[in-house]
């Protein structure tokens, strides 16, 4: 490992990168060069040689963007915005991204791990997209009042009295939309990637018989949205915070009320206090974390968020918006069948065996902090790009717990009963570690009980690479025994292997009144190795 942030390492990361731009597809084709732009929200250069080897030979280019520190390290871009506008990195960083050969500039921020199978190979297998299109896994509608999403006060003060001298930027309201896309543009681009989005949207706040007691836009505490930020670790059993809070909230409802005025005087509201805004918006929430830019829109794309940088404009609102404005057309995982539910929920890291898993969010680089612990955890990600099985020691040595690792792995089946599963579909395949020996599986089978119906059970398991035995269990039997024979070259490799079935039952089909309505394949109760 060379130094971490000096220019040996730099320059060994790009000849690794060279190498895999002469890498062919399966089918003969090149893979798209693809740029990752590794994004910080804070200022951590201490991640960046395990970063480094994370993504190290996986992509064309790799460029991180770094807010305010200087970093002696020529893949380092320091950047000047906050976390809330970190979208605007990206016209900060101009300069030196359009000098990048690449089709795709694939954004991705420090605390997202993607699937260490999701490399340049890959990606238009997970992500088709065309030349002109992006990428971000959720785009969802903004809420129709300001009181029901916070993010609303971080955005429309800015949006519509960009003047202001509270909260406003300095920009003159006619340039703030004369250098954005219009109405027109952006609406068009929702249209054509389906997306739903808010053109207006309701100055007023819900009240308490309306929502109940923390249904307020603050939830109980507006001193977190007005002052504090959403990880302040606030005291609401402290009197003085009470009264901050009580405060806080009395400049919320002034706030909605002056919003609504102004939008009347202008023209612009309706006797609802429903405004048009100047611009149709849609959002992404964290999803912002990991997305898409194809290079021939990309600078039209750091123009427009170079601009809604500089007026503040939240960047969950205002990335997706422009996205859709460039693009011909802009992919979510739901439109691609991509797995990003990692973004709600913490990932195990054997999840990431299925390709379609795409991330983990949020994932802190920061827990490896010893030298030993980041070496465990390269092992585990190495593990997981060449498709073998992660076990407990990978785990402890890289501090982490056993729910990470696992000895099986199943797809097909149906969930695990007090006697063994039953398989779902025609191929159902388990993964499992094997000694290291020759011998035989004896694989423990079981028939659908269809009482009154003669109905074979047959189809055959095969070992990846190995043997293949065909099964059949007449009617008259319940189940039955097959050895199959294997080989494991090393101790700890996993072992592939199918069932097929050459029909699926649903007993229902055969008796109405069974309580079963699944469709069953043959059952598996037990295997052993000897």
């Amino acid at each position: 490992m060379n130094s971490p942030v000096g220019g040996a390492y730099a320059q060994n990361g790009r000849v690794m990168r060279e190498e895999i731009r002469a890498d062919k597809r399966k089918d003969g084709s090149s893979p798209p060069r693809v740029c990752v732009c590794v994004m910080m929200n804070h200022p951590y250069p201490a991640n960046l040689p395990l970063l480094r080897r994370v993504y190290a030979g996986r992509f064309s280019e790799l460029l991180f963007l770094i807010p305010f520190a200087e970093v002696d390290d020529p893949d380092v871009i320091t950047v000047y915005r906050g976390s809330y506008a970190h979208a605007a990195y990206i016209s900060d960083a101009r300069a030196r991204l359009s000098t990048i050969d690449c089709d795709y500039f694939l954004f991705v921020h420090d605390d997202v791990l993607l699937n260490p199978q999701f490399d340049e190979s890959s990606f238009t297998d997970l992500l088709p997209l065309g030349r002109d299109d992006g990428f971000i896994p959720w785009v969802y509608k903004t809420p129709d009042r300001l009181g029901e999403w916070i993010w609303y006060f971080a955005l429309l003060p800015r949006l519509l009295h960009p003047k202001s001298l509270l909260f406003g930027s300095g920009i003159e309201p006619n340039n703030l939309l004369r250098y954005l896309p219009t109405a027109d543009e952006i609406r068009a681009g929702f249209v054509r990637s389906g997306a739903t989005f808010t053109e207006r949207v309701t100055i007023s706040l819900p009240t308490v018989e309306e929502a109940g007691p923390r249904a307020h836009p603050a939830a109980g505490s507006p001193s977190v949205v007005v002052l504090d930020g959403l990880a302040a670790a606030l005291d609401h059993a402290d009197p003085t915070q009470r009264r901050i809070n009580e405060h806080t909230l009395a400049t919320l409802e002034e706030l909605t009320a002056a919003l609504a005025e102004a939008a009347s005087r202008q023209g612009i509201a309706d006797e609802a206090r429903t405004i048009k805004l100047p611009i149709p918006l849609a959002a992404s929430a964290y999803f912002t974390d990991c997305y898409v830019v194809p290079r021939s829109r990309f600078d039209r794309f750091a123009h427009y968020m170079g601009v809604a940088g500089a007026a503040g404009l939240f960047v969950e609102i205002i990335a997706p918006t422009i996205l859709h404005a460039v693009c011909d057309r802009v992919h979510t995982a739901a439109t691609l069948d991509l797995n990003f539910e990692g973004f709600h929920r913490a990932r195990r890291l054997e999840e990431f065996r299925d390709r379609k898993v795409i991330a983990s969010h949020p994932f802190k680089f920061s827990m490896f902090k010893e030298p030993a612990q980041a070496d465990g955890f390269m092992r585990i990600v190495d593990t997981l790009r060449t498709g073998g099985l992660l076990r407990p020691e990978m785990a402890a040595a890289a501090g982490l717990d056993a729910s990470h690792t696992d000895t099986m792995k199943e797809t097909g089946w149906h969930i695990l009963e007090a006697w063994g599963r039953w398989s779902a579909e025609r191929f159902a395949t388990l993964k499992l570690v094997a000694p290291a020996r020759q011998g035989v599986i004896r694989f423990r089978l079981r028939a659908p009980r269809l009482v009154g119906h003669h109905v074979n059970t047959s189809g055959s398991i095969t070992l990846a690479g190995g043997a293949s035995v065909s099964f059949v269990i007449p009617p008259t039997q319940s189940g039955l025994l097959i050895d199959v024979p294997f080989t494991t070259p090393r101790t700890g490799d996993a072992l592939s292997i199918t069932v097929k079935n050459d029909a699926l039952i649903c007993p229902r089909d055969f008796d109405t009144a069974s309580p079963d309505p699944r469709w069953l394949g043959v059952g598996l109760a037990e295997i052993a190795f000897h």
